[in-house]
């Protein structure tokens, strides 16, 4: 037999086993309470494997948002009507129209997803008395020719300057075809957001020479305005092999950066024709890619309209000036060259419209300083291209203008007026491509130019 103890703290409680053998327990009768210390030494790691939990769900969420991005944009069903106000009436109803158009009594393009988004389209602008044509049918079809062309010269074996090029395609050719001597060198100005190279093509009579007048043309700071990349790689194949131009490389040195925004331009191949901006993130925003690189300069930051200070806008100015890696290398060689005071001229390359802009006042946003002198080159520039000329704000021109003092300094707007758009036929490059060749030499070959220098 089994004496028992009869301390009052503990219960007996009868358990039988396998062998139906009598089995006694002692249980605690006191409350067991939970070890408060051992708790808050837990809280902290808790919070943070919460936190960390809700930051990997995010994660996620982005990372799913992202890849839903990086599917191949289509326009099915999309077509493309071109306003043509003839009125300061026609322009303010189209203002109420298009939020983005703001040139004044210049052809614009409305991008119409829809029949219903058609139909409606139609009858305000019939109700308005506006006149409009059908520039691009199906924008889909118009896209697909396009890259169905590209695919018929993939196995080129030489560069062709009259089609379109991808960024290894040009990067390929820069870095291995394009011949280094002392009058030409291919360099790098900085990386992208992504990490891709921004190329830098120098040409010179005499590299070594750091005393020559620099001439910076750069293209493609928005992605989908590919005849201004070709038309800077064809400026630049007319410099090194073209003779009747060797006075220019004698007199100057030509720095082309032919690729402004190389992470907007090989997404604009990949996945989007009519892919504007760069493809970095926002702090405000994981779910929209990309600024406006030409609007991330200080000059009038964010002042133009509602549009730059949405991330999701193609027109978005960023979070911050020079918030981009692209904008930040070429405020930094830019800034470089006007140490030495050798930045002498400045064009920036875009599309379309066939305009010619001059630098606005940083702080008046109407005239610069040197204004008079700007519309007299600018018209002479028009007039070789055959063009017009207006003021502009808030871009790369005005920063090279207002903070390095470069007295010459214009944004073109290339081919064409609107029936191909930013489409542009590669059979019009080398014509595009010519005009603009030309419109340079108009400005440096004037005696008002030349003056400057001194």
């Amino acid at each position: 037999m089994i004496e028992l103890s009869t301390n009052k703290n503990f219960n007996y409680e009868r358990m039988d086993d396998s062998d139906d053998d009598e089995i006694y327990r002692a249980t605690s009768r006191r409350n067991i309470k939970p070890n408060k210390t051992i708790f808050k030494k837990l809280q902290p790691f808790l919070i943070v494997l919460f936190l960390l939990t809700i930051l990997v769900i995010i994660v996620f969420i982005t990372i799913g948002v992202v890849m839903a991005y990086e599917r191949p944009a289509n326009y099915t069903g999309h077509k493309v009507y071109k306003l043509l106000p003839l009125s300061i009436r026609d322009l303010n109803a189209i203002i109420g129209i298009e939020k983005k158009y703001q040139d004044p009594l210049e052809p614009v393009l409305i991008q119409i997803s829809s029949p219903e988004e058609e139909t409606l389209i139609k009858e305000e602008l019939t109700q308005l008395n506006i006149n409009f044509t059908v520039s691009i049918e199906d924008l889909q079809k118009a896209i697909e020719e396009e890259r169905v062309e590209h695919q018929k010269h993939s196995n080129e074996t030489e560069f062709n300057f009259s089609r379109y090029h991808t960024y290894y395609e040009i990067m390929e050719f820069l870095e291995n075809n394009v011949i280094k001597s002392d009058f030409v060198n291919i360099d790098s100005i900085g990386k992208s957001f992504e990490g891709r190279k921004i190329p830098i093509i120098r040409i010179s009579s005499d590299l070594k020479n750091n005393t020559k007048p620099v001439i910076l043309i750069d293209s493609l700071i928005h992605s989908k305005e590919w005849v201004t990349g070709s038309t800077t790689l064809h400026i630049m194949n007319q410099l090194i092999a073209n003779q009747s131009l060797r006075y220019l490389i004698e007199n100057f040195e030509f720095n082309l950066i032919p690729i402004f925004n190389p992470d907007g331009y090989a997404y604009s191949w990949r996945s989007d024709r009519l892919w504007r901006k760069s493809r970095s993130f926002s702090i405000t925003s994981f779910l929209c890619r990309g600024v406006d690189l030409n609007r991330n300069f200080e000059t009038n930051f964010g002042t133009e309209s509602d549009e730059e200070l949405n991330s999701c806008s193609d027109y978005y100015s960023g979070d911050y000036p020079y918030s981009e890696p692209e904008v930040i290398a070429f405020r930094e060689f830019t800034f470089k060259l006007s140490l030495t005071n050798r930045l002498k001229a400045y064009f920036s390359l875009h599309s379309f419209k066939q305009q010619i802009l001059y630098p606005s006042d940083e702080y008046n946003q109407e005239f610069a300083e040197n204004s008079t002198e700007l519309q007299n080159l600018a018209q002479l520039a028009a007039n070789a291209i055959h063009s017009h000329s207006e003021s502009a704000y808030g871009s790369s021109i005005d920063w090279i203008h207002n903070h390095l003092k470069v007295k010459t300094s214009f944004e073109f707007k290339l081919r064409d007026l609107g029936e191909f758009g930013y489409l542009l036929p590669k059979e019009m490059i080398v014509p595009t491509a010519q005009e603009v060749l030309e419109a340079i030499k108009a400005i440096l070959n004037s005696s008002q130019f030349v003056q400057t220098l001194n």
